[in-house]
């Protein structure tokens, strides 16, 4: 089990609730996880995302979602899977008196933390805490007026799971990552 706020990202077992670990400095006010792949994912509230090994609480990686806006913050857990980890952000900047909103899917290495894609979307309202689910090759968001469903950011489905032909499947992702792998969005 883990958890997150004021003493930072924790873990606990599960058996007997004992704390195994915990990380109180890579990410300056923790609001939300998830886990998957032997990591545990998670954003601030200050555009940091980072991952922790699952079992021993190493940090693996730190890497911003911020725009330097006066609000850079996420309301929403982050899923993974397929080698990427997506995160919903909300930035929000007063420039010459007009106050600007904006909500991005960003999509982050799993294995560096390097971003790999920013992808705008224009939502008007929100609540924070809408569901962020991983199915297949899509990404689903529910806003407040209407649901999106974004093509996964990553090696397209035929690249994956191909063990018995390593070089092809490396081909093919690398290929995909020189095209800017898929990343379009559809309102539902």
């Amino acid at each position: 089990m883990y958890s997150v706020g004021e003493r930072g990202v924790c873990a606990y077992a599960a058996a007997d609730g004992v704390q195994r670990w915990c990380d109180a400095g890579t990410l300056e006010s923790p609001v939300h996880a998830s886990a998957g792949d032997g990591a545990v994912f998670v954003v601030d509230g200050h555009g940091g995302l980072a991952a922790f090994d699952a079992a021993g609480g190493a940090r693996r990686w730190r890497t911003s979602y911020g725009l330097h806006a006066e609000v850079d913050a996420s309301y929403w857990a982050p899923v993974n899977g397929g080698g990427v980890v997506y995160a919903m952000v909300y930035h929000f900047a007063i420039r010459g008196g007009v106050s600007t909103p904006r909500v991005e899917l960003v999509a982050a290495d799993t294995g560096t933390g390097r971003l790999v894609r920013r992808l705008d979307l224009d939502v008007d309202a929100m609540h924070g805490d809408e569901p962020l689910l991983l199915a297949g090759d899509h990404v689903y968001f529910a806003a407040v007026q209407r649901a999106r469903v974004l093509s996964r950011v990553g090696p397209p489905a035929r690249c994956r799971g191909s063990p018995a032909r390593p070089r092809r499947w490396a081909r093919c992702a690398r290929t995909a990552r020189a095209r800017g792998w898929p990343g379009a969005s559809r309102a539902a």
